[in-house]
């Protein structure tokens, strides 16, 4: 009888973006149960959830793509013929060689990172090739779907990606869980929260529905879907009204006591008033002198009121805030969100009151045209209160984990490589689809998708679909059918991560991914197969590598996290916890905040040209938006990595 093996290895079912480790049981090249491993050294990071537990009948579903496919009729049609491996590599290099040869290497795309493809190895060997091919790539990287508040976190707090610990909660005086059903969609945030909860804590869900985790609180807010951004600012005047604010919070670490010039928007700079000023010194108004002053040590600057400045009376950024807040009071927004006034004025000053008080706000309540704008706003509900940077407190939109700290670079970036170009223009998704679908300011004509499905997940499917008619060459890479299958020229079966070796990094363990079953016959890994296309297209020496290979030019890292972690050794224990962690328990302790001003922007200047400077409910006439498929976005001016869009209910 033989043993059985044990493995580790990360849940396959990644839409929710958790990344779970998971304890891989098999037997006769088979397996037989998963589960979630011990993690003594960091236990809160252990979790699991029945898709989790269930991606068994992922590998073993007869659902799975078993062979190549080629599209026999039109696209979208579902028109299909069997076809052997060498026609579909053959295919895909002759038709990518005729691209480059008549628009050049970047009229091709190549998207090979989806969320579902979870390994290392797998989105880096498209990395690789894309490098090696010269194709085209965005300027901006960010989420095509759940933008809206992360761009929200990114313009007030200038990171999309920050968030406490949702243990942290246990430091809470009060809870508020914006628009998110934890207990079934985030079970590592609901144990935070339900700890918190069985302690006592005050807890507040605010959200359309009353879900499993609205009937585990001590207050239900009913608001109606899409109107978050009235509610949050109601408060905000509540607040504000009731002399609730923290002064000292908003003078010294938003840009509340800045200066703003009405006529154009702007924060009023000592160059604006003085000639040979310096244009990086802000004006505030000093109660000291009774005059204009730069920002710093020695001004007590005002938070309200007007005050002559130059030929012009200037509003400070905070009374602009308090004036967009007075369009909603009570009576206002209870017709708006469908909330009970009394609830509204006693949700806010409980709010106010109880410190620190940590609210979490989900993706889903940006998800409706302007979201992004409403979701700012309760970034602003917490930088009011003093809420941000302080322990138990905090406006979260998700779990900070470690950067990978692996060498992507030297793995995908060989000597002589030309690089992916970047279409000018395009800081973000939806510029980029922008110019696909306008072909401008070139010709992109070849579209490689590897694990992403992008026609469903991203919404308005019609406007997706009818781009990819425009192009010559769509393949795809699945291990099932998706909507974006159906509209490509090649589909290519993809192994699961139970059938290929690979590498990732989920919280602050690094975990080998071993391969405990062969791949069903006829689908293949995807660095097998970006290795078979470059060898067709002439890129085949840079592929002479095995996985493991690869693997270990990944660890061959200076990165500090993975000091004393060997290929090795990591193949033998299967899970190793990196070096002094950094600890992610509470953001921005230190009251310094990445955006431009390095305070937090209650009030946006960046994006005064398009009439959003403030937190409102829905956009206002001026310099248009970029509307393109699902999405309506504001400009994301901040030239930063986590570059995130907006979701819109509407179409091109």
């Amino acid at each position: 009888m033989s043993q059985d093996r044990i493995t580790y290895n990360i849940c396959p079912m990644g839409g929710c973006h958790e990344f779970c480790i998971i304890k891989v049981h098999s037997k006769d090249n088979r397996v037989v149960k998963v589960e979630s491993p011990e993690l003594p050294e960091d236990p809160d990071w252990r979790c699991i959830c029945l898709k989790g537990l269930s991606s068994i009948k992922h590998m073993y579903s007869a659902e799975r793509l078993r062979y190549p496919l080629k599209r026999t009729g039109e696209r979208g049609e579902g028109k299909w013929k069997r076809i052997s491996w060498d026609e579909a590599l053959d295919t895909i290099a002759a038709r990518l060689l005729e691209i480059k040869k008549k628009y050049g290497a970047q009229a091709v795309r190549v998207d090979a990172r989806g969320s579902s493809a979870i390994g290392t190895v797998q989105g880096a060997s498209g990395q690789l090739f894309a490098n090696l091919w010269g194709s085209s790539t965005f300027e901006g990287k960010g989420h095509s779907s759940d933008g809206g508040t992360r761009a929200a976190s990114l313009f007030v707090l200038g990171d999309s990606k920050q968030g406490h610990d949702p243990l942290d909660c246990r430091n809470s005086k009060m809870m508020v869980l914006w628009a998110t059903n934890a207990s079934e969609t985030k079970f590592r945030f609901a144990r935070g929260y339900l700890e918190a909860i069985a302690k006592g804590i005050p807890t507040t869900a605010v959200g359309p529905v009353y879900d499993s985790m609205a009937s585990k609180a001590s207050r239900f807010v009913p608001v109606r879907m899409g109107t978050d951004g009235a509610l949050a600012l109601a408060m905000i005047n509540v607040i504000i009204q009731k002399r609730l604010h923290d002064e000292d919070f908003i003078r010294d670490h938003t840009v509340g006591p800045f200066l703003v010039d009405p006529v154009t928007g702007r924060f009023l700079r000592e160059s604006d008033l003085i000639n040979g000023g310096d244009p990086q010194k802000y004006m505030v108004w000093d109660q000291n002198s009774g005059r204009p002053a730069v920002n710093g040590p020695g001004v007590k600057s005002a938070i309200t009121g007007k005050y002559p400045a130059g030929d012009r009376m200037c509003g400070t950024a905070f009374q602009l805030v308090a004036d967009k807040a007075a369009e909603y009071p009570l009576s206002r927004a209870s017709e708006i969100t469908g909330v009970d006034s009394a609830a509204i004025e006693s949700f806010a000053i409980e709010y106010a009151t109880t410190k620190p008080a940590s609210i979490y706000i989900s993706n889903a309540m940006a998800y409706t045209k302007f979201g992004d704008l409403g979701a700012r706003a309760i970034f602003i509900l917490g930088a009011i209160t003093g809420n941000i940077g302080v322990t138990g407190g905090g406006v979260s939109t998700s779990i900070r984990s470690l950067e990978s700290p692996f060498n992507v670079k030297k793995a995908t970036m060989p000597a002589g490589a030309p690089g992916q170009k970047e279409i000018p223009c395009t800081l973000n998704n939806a510029r980029g689809w922008v110019a696909i679908r306008d072909q401008d300011p070139y010709a992109i004509k070849g579209y490689l998708i590897f694990n992403r499905n992008l026609v469903q997940a991203y919404g308005n499917a019609d406007s997706y679909a009818n781009i990819f008619r425009k192009l010559d060459l769509i393949v795809t890479c699945e291990v099932q059918r998706t909507w974006t299958t159906d509209y490509s020229d090649i589909v290519l079966p993809d192994a699961t991560v139970f059938e290929r070796d690979d590498i990732y990094v989920s919280g602050n363990y690094v975990v080998y991914q071993a391969k405990v079953a062969e791949p069903v016959p006829e689908t293949r890994c995807t660095f097998d197969i970006w290795k078979g296309i470059a060898q067709r297209v002439g890129l085949g020496q840079y592929f002479d590598m095995t996985p493991e290979d690869f693997i270990r030019k990944l660890l061959d890292s200076k990165s500090p996290y993975l000091k004393g972690i060997t290929f090795e050794r990591l193949k033998e224990e299967g899970l190793i916890r990196v070096q002094n962690p950094p600890d992610f328990s509470s953001e921005f302790l230190d009251k310094k905040f990445p955006t431009s001003t390095g305070k937090i922007e209650i009030y946006v200047e960046d994006l005064v040209p398009y009439g959003e400077a403030l937190a409102r409910t829905q956009g206002k006439p001026g310099k248009p938006r970029i509307r393109c498929l699902s999405i309506e976005i504001s400009p994301l001016l901040h030239d930063k990595e986590e570059q995130v869009f907006y979701r819109d209910a509407g179409g091109p």
